[in-house]
């Protein structure tokens, strides 16, 4: 249609400013500012020009089908779209990327990181936008991982520390945890409907036998549960936030972890259909659990930065309990309720 035309057309821009930044990076050159500044100049053009692109998405409505990206023989390719849901992610995405990168030059002027983190910087960005405009499992698996691995290396970019090794480690070994679980639950619903694309999840998913609905429900919690930081599967948060390079840290707590929360709302209020009262119940425990801990350790810590990591655990857990409050007023047949709660968390 003409009226998906500029969102196309926007979003190509963004990918493509940002995959320049990350070739730039990469150039040798004997100044590292020469590749610091378009680095990250690129980024946030790129940033830009995505949030850009998700706010005419969100100003005009409907869905925008963007193709699908070829991958392997006999694997098919990676399919992206971008909703309502997705825009605003992006919008929230790029809003962020953008700042961010304008500081992380006179950050990187400094000398504080390492000069090819630029380019992770760009493929962070862009892997999370990917992520959220994911419509199907293998893709929405790729970018999920290559964000995971990104934003792993950023996190190590001051590397001769031996405590900065240590964070990443224990990063990377939790993003693959919760990741396991998250492959997991798309092999269980591939079972129930042969294929890997979510319209076909939407399809069957309101449908599933309560034992399988259950069971993919607590699979993808623990998965999203462990990116977004939620309280017992923390641990890695408050280590990899202080560790990581000041932007870094602004972009992990104020969007990666939010990419969790867009999986638990796409699968819970969309592909699955209404989750049922005990889902509901458990992530208002769970999120009242994290808002508690997350505020009573932020109380104790001297380091900035370590603070600003509990205050993300305290958040988090606030927004799972609007999600659960959600899903037990839609439960209970409150829808208007459930929608007040739901846009709690999405303006939280």
């Amino acid at each position: 249609m003409v009226l998906d035309e500029p969102v196309i057309w926007l979003l190509r821009l963004g990918f493509t400013a940002l995959a320049l930044g990350a070739f730039v990076s990469f150039l040798p050159t004997g100044r590292t500012f020469l590749r610091i500044l378009p680095t990250y100049g690129f980024a946030a053009i790129g940033a830009a020009a995505l949030a850009a692109g998700a706010a005419v998405d969100l100003a005009r409505g409907g869905t925008v089908r963007l193709g699908a990206l070829p991958l392997l023989p006999g694997l098919g390719g990676l399919r992206f779209e971008m909703d309502a849901l997705s825009a605003y992610f992006v919008l929230l995405i790029g809003g962020l990327g953008a700042s961010c990168s304008l500081y992380a030059i006179g950050y990187a002027r400094r000398g504080c990181g390492a000069s090819l983190a630029g380019g992770f910087w760009n493929l962070f960005i862009a892997s999370m936008a990917a992520v959220v405009l994911s419509s199907d499992a293998l893709g929405f698996l790729f970018m999920w991982e290559l964000m995971s691995v990104v934003s792993c290396l950023l996190v190590m970019a001051e590397h001769k520390d031996p405590d900065v090794r240590r964070a990443g480690y224990v990063y990377v070994v939790m993003t693959h945890v919760g990741t396991a679980f998250l492959v997991g639950a798309f092999l269980w619903l591939y079972v129930w409907t042969g294929s890997l694309e979510f319209s076909a999840f939407r399809a069957v998913g309101p449908s599933l036998p309560t034992g399988v609905h259950n069971i993919i429900l607590l699979l993808l919690t623990i998965g999203f549960g462990t990116k977004a930081g939620l309280v017992p599967l923390h641990v890695w948060l408050p280590r990899a936030h202080p560790a990581a390079p000041s932007h870094v840290s602004a972009l992990m707590s104020g969007v990666m972890v939010k990419t969790a929360l867009w999986g638990v709302l796409r699968f819970a209020f969309d592909l699955l259909g209404s989750g049922p009262a005990w889902w509901g119940g458990l992530l208002v425990g769970l999120g009242a659990v994290s808002a508690v801990t997350g505020a009573l350790y932020a109380t104790q810590q001297n380091h900035l930065k370590r603070l600003l990591a509990y205050s993300t655990v305290e958040n988090v857990g606030l927004l799972f309990m609007g999600i659960g409050a959600a899903t037990l007023a839609r439960a209970g047949g409150q829808g208007e309720l459930a929608v007040i709660a739901l846009a709690v968390v999405l303006f939280h």
